[in-house]
């Protein structure tokens, strides 16, 4: 496998996972991270730049880990446009657009995965481009983070991301509704013997595991409000009506504002219960 020289930008918790998996397989890599803090730890193991102009000048396939948008627009003003991209970030079908306008080789690819699961190489990335360009470029190292879905297009590769991510936060704050009214009148177990085998009851029953815990961060309440609103904006501009899931972005705001913007995203149920934070 040829490969050509690695550049990661961003240590967060997903970008942490992704430097451990490519370095536990002994891949040279370049990482550079705003925060400078957070390039310590690599030091020994990888080529830690704390300014990107030099970052650029050593990359020439460049990935991306950051939280959003405009994170991702104040990177890519420095990378050459003609240069191999590949971005990790879970942005909207527009953004993805206006990106590719100016990078041709941008591909979108956002995974499905936790922290741990993508450092244990167990996550699925939504590669969107094709096979050919995959190996063309000796990406193949992709692979060591996980299965690869190829999907041929980056808004289709973004579009995907962001529909499983509202699916889950909206389903999660019904289920929430859900748990709160059946505890409250006192009907857990006759519910689940009765309609347990009905497959939305059974969701709501698993989701349900989650209330009054605390829970491994994995997602942030912060990146679930953010992709939920990214969904908004899409569907808005396609003229679909999203009054669901517009009322469910409102309770992760309401979340953030309570403190849990740095919580998993399944912490919510905190903002249910009839005691303060």
């Amino acid at each position: 496998m040829k490969i050509k020289m690695i550049g990661l930008i961003g240590l967060g918790r997903m970008g942490k996972g992704i430097a451990k998996n490519l370095l536990n397989h002994n891949l040279k890599l370049n990482l550079f991270n705003r925060t400078k803090e957070k390039l310590k730890e690599f030091e020994e193991k990888a080529n830690v730049f704390y300014d990107i102009e030099n970052f650029v000048k050593e990359t020439k396939i460049f990935l991306i880990m950051l939280s959003d948008y405009e994170a991702v627009k104040s990177i890519l003003k420095f990378i050459p446009k003609d240069e191999i991209i590949i971005d990790f970030s879970t942005l909207y079908p527009r953004a993805v657009i206006e990106i590719k306008e100016n990078y041709k080789n941008y591909v979108s690819s956002p995974v499905f995965a936790g922290p741990k699961d993508i450092e244990e190489g167990k996550a699925r990335i939504i590669f969107g481009e094709t096979r050919n360009f995959f190996y063309e470029n000796h990406l193949d190292f992709i692979s060591y983070l996980g299965n690869v879905y190829f999907v041929n297009d980056s808004i289709k590769a973004s579009t995907i991301k962001l529909a499983s991510n509202f699916i889950h936060g909206v389903f999660y704050v019904l289920s929430l509704e859900f748990n709160t009214f059946i505890k409250e009148f006192d009907i857990e177990n006759e519910i689940f013997e009765i309609q347990g085998d009905r497959p939305i009851i059974d969701m709501a029953r698993r989701y349900g595991k989650y209330y009054n815990n605390d829970v491994e961060i994995s997602f942030t309440t912060e990146l679930m409000a953010k992709d939920i609103e990214y969904a908004r904006i899409s569907a808005h501009e396609k003229n679909i009506p999203f009054f669901i899931t517009s009322s469910a972005r409102e309770v992760y705001e309401l979340a953030k504002r309570y403190g849990l913007s740095n919580k998993d995203w399944r912490e919510i149920w905190r903002i249910f219960k009839k005691t303060s934070l």
